[in-house]
């Protein structure tokens, strides 16, 4: 009997990374690295909590 291969719809849109812009500091950036600075300090196995109030500054609405 072979596993299932169901595969997931994705979530988000995709494009090539030679697309991505480089050489500036998106909108984003901050908050991006503060979470992957906390990531980079927490135990395998453990997951963030990152309210969304804390994020507001930097969503577009």
């Amino acid at each position: 009997m072979s596993p299932r291969t169901t595969k997931v719809p994705m979530n988000f849109s995709t494009m090539a990374q030679l697309a991505v812009p480089q050489g500036r500091n998106g909108k984003h950036k901050e908050i991006v690295t503060r979470i992957l600075s906390d990531l980079d300090q927490v135990p395998a196995g453990t997951a963030l909590k990152v309210p969304l109030s804390k994020l507001v500054e930097s969503m577009v609405i």
